[in-house]
Parts: structure tokens; C-alpha cells; sequence
């Protein structure tokens, strides 16, 4: 049945004044299941008032080498209808793993719960920011990035481990009332690599945006994204990158590849990857209600899909979409349909994708992605 949160969520986040030690799928775990709450303030904004501020805020931060590897879970066994990733994969080829960023001479620690941006206009090179404890409350109201890292000067090899972005605005806003404001979770920029590790986005704009800094390619893994309104990933000026080990439980588009730049060179690989389309406030919808697909128009390079599970709550606003299969391998790419989809699935699918109606797949995948980070 067709779902939609017409009503304010309001749950109340404990932050202690003292730095908890924990790390890794610990660390994870405590964002994914106790800061996915909105802030009592919510209820404050009126629907049809929104500012945001260009003045940006800086974190204070502190700088420290970090010498210990972060501990990993052991992996959990799935049930026997779905396929899991392992609970910490292999390191992506050609970027450093969580490990070695967290170990690198200039590791940057922040943690808190703040309204503030959390900005690095110019990152100095080969820096890594430890995120796992902070989470930015900055959308819609301070600032349409809760995070901001290169935008003057893209940093090389710039890692991020954690980070938490909750929007405060009520989820029952269109979604021309959030594109308004528009933004994203993250904004990253970088020169050789960039890379995300664990992101939280949730009830923002969009999840992640990617930009190029110059020569580079991106890495995005492990993240957790919820109610985004338009694209989990933007990669508008088509560049190559990775995004994988990720949940997108509840999200508009899956990705957003060459609106802006087409890159016919361009490599995306999406590896392990679930994408949970939600029904949202959105005025293109015929009923007011609805949600998009995996892409958003056809990008000019080469898209990879490997291990990816697409639930599709219902038919999308845009159906022409769902025939976008941009040049590349499709390896065991499952399509599930709800009981809102109406219809079969269009079109001749390539090798490699396979389309069901069993819901349970979607939801033992999500459990266990869960359950495993």
C-alpha cells in the first residue's frame, strides 16, 4: 500500500557532553537507529518561510593522528532470499581504505550536535575528517549544505569518515518547498580522489553531491540516506566514481548522472547498492504523491550496476525513466515492484536484471544491510 508521513516525526536526541568512545559499525549503528530524529524546533517552521543563510560557520575542530584501527562487526548471515554484502568489503581499488584514511598524519575530529554548517572551504592535502560523532541540524533554515568540504579550493585526497545531516523541516513539504532551498547533505569537492565513508542524509534535498576539483574520481560507500527529495547522489558534472555498500531507504531518485555535463569518458560503478523509493508531496504526481527512478535522464558515460536492488513503491511520476539503462554490465540487478506498481515493468530489460513482485526482498535487504552496519 502507498505510504506517506503526513505528520510531523518528533523524537527527542540525546547529545552528552562527553566524547563517547566509539568507532566504527559501533558508531554507525548509533546514528542510523537513535539520530534519525527530527528536532523538537521542527515544529516551529512555518511551511511557506525558509532562509538560508550564505554567511558559512565553521566547526571548531580538533586535529590529532589516529593509531587505531576502527573494529569491524562480524558479518551476519542472510536469510536465504537475499544476497548481503559483507560487512566491511574489500577496499575500493585505487582509494584508501576506512583504516588508512583514519590513520593518515592529519586526521581532523568532530563531534556534537549542531544548527551550524559544518564547512572546510579549502582542505589542506591528504586529510582525513573523523565525522563519526557529528551531526548538523543546518537545513533548511541555517544552511542548504549541513556539510561543505572544497568548495573554494578542492582538496586532494580528501576523506570523510561518518557525519550526520538531519533536515528539520516537516515531511510533509513539497517537494517544490525543498528544491527551494535545494542543497544537499553533503557537498564534496576534490582534486586525484574524494572520498565519503558512512554518510547519514536524512529528510534533506539531496543525499550527496560529488563535484570535480579537477582531475579526480569520487568514492561513496557505506552510506545511509532517508526521505531525500530529489537525487541520493548528484553527480551533475559527470566524473567518474564509485558508490557502493549504500542504502537509499526512502528516496526520490537513485542517482543523477550528466544533468548539467556530459562525460562520455565517465566510469560509475554502483556496487551493492538498495534503493527504496518513497512516495512524497510532489505536485508532478498525479494524485500529489509519488517518487521517481534509478536515474534521472541517461548519462553520457558508462554506468556499472553490480549487486543492486531497486524497490519500486509505485509506477514513477516520470515512466519513461524506468527504460533509462545507460551503456555497461548489469550483474545481478534486481527490480522489485509494489502493490502500488500498476502494470508489468516496461520495456526489454537487458541481460542480467530481473524483475519481481516478491516485496520481501526489499525488506529482508534492508534488514540486513542494516543489521551489518
Amino acid at each position: 500500500m502507498k505510504k506517506l508521513v503526513v505528520g510531523l516525526t518528533l523524537f527527542t536526541l540525546l547529545i552528552t557532553g562527553v566524547a563517547v568512545a566509539q568507532t566504527g559499525d559501533d558508531a554507525k549503528n548509533l546514528k542510523i537507529d537513535e539520530a534519525i530524529a527530527i528536532l523538537e524546533e521542527a515544529k516551529a517552521i512555518p511551511a511557506d518561510v525558509v532562509t538560508i543563510t550564505e554567511t558559512a560557520t565553521v566547526t571548531t575542530t580538533v586535529t590529532e593522528t589516529v593509531t587505531a584501527t576502527p573494529p569491524t562487526t562480524p558479518p551476519t548471515t542472510p536469510p536465504p532470499t537475499t544476497t548481503a554484502p559483507p560487512t566491511t568489503p574489500p577496499p575500493a581499488p585505487g582509494f584508501p581504505s576506512r583504516a588508512t584514511a583514519l590513520a593518515r598524519a592529519n586526521v581532523v575530529v568532530s563531534s556534537g550536535s549542531s544548527s551550524a554548517q559544518y564547512r572546510v572551504g579549502s582542505p589542506p592535502a591528504d586529510t582525513t575528517y573523523d565525522l563519526r560523532n557529528h551531526t548538523s541540524t543546518a537545513f533548511p533554515t541555517v544552511h542548504q549544505f549541513p556539510y561543505s568540504i572544497g568548495r573554494d579550493t578542492a582538496g586532494a585526497r580528501t576523506v570523510l569518515v561518518g557525519g550526520t545531516a538531519i533536515g528539520t523541516q516537516p515531511r510533509t513539504w513539497s517537494w517544490d518547498q525543498v528544491h527551494a532551498v535545494g542543497g544537499g547533505g553533503l557537498t564534496l569537492k576534490g582534486t586525484d580522489y574524494q572520498v565519503s565513508y558512512d554518510f547519514t542524509s536524512i529528510n534533506q534535498h539531496d543525499g550527496i553531491q560529488v563535484l570535480p576539483g579537477g582531475t579526480t574520481k569520487f568514492l561513496i560507500e557505506g552510506a545511509y540516506m532517508e526521505w531525500i527529495r530529489d537525487d541520493a547522489v548528484e553527480d551533475d558534472t559527470e566524473f567518474s566514481g564509485t558508490i557502493r555498500d549504500s542504502l537509499f531507504n526512502g528516496v526520490n531518485t537513485c542517482v543523477s548522472i550528466g544533468q548539467s555535463t556530459k562525460n562520455p569518458a565517465s566510469v560509475v560503478n554502483i556496487e551493492n547498492v538498495i534503493c527504496v523509493f518513497e512516495p512524497m508531496v510532489n505536485a508532478k504526481a498525479a494524485d500529489g504523491i509519488g517518487h521517481q527512478a534509478l536515474f534521472k535522464q541517461a548519462p553520457g558515460g558508462t554506468v556499472n550496476l553490480t549487486d543492486v536492488t531497486l524497490c519500486y513503491t509505485e509506477n514513477p511520476i516520470s515512466p519513461d525513466r524506468l527504460s533509462i539503462w545507460p551503456a555497461g554490465t548489469k550483474q545481478n540487478v534486481r527490480i522489485v515492484l509494489g502493490a502500488d506498481f500498476v502494470g508489468s515493468y516496461p520495456g526489454t530489460l537487458p541481460a542480467g536484471i530481473t524483475v519481481s513482485r516478491d516485496w520481501s526482498i526489499c525488506t529482508n535487504a534492508v534488514s540486513n544491510w542494516r543489521a551489518t552496519h
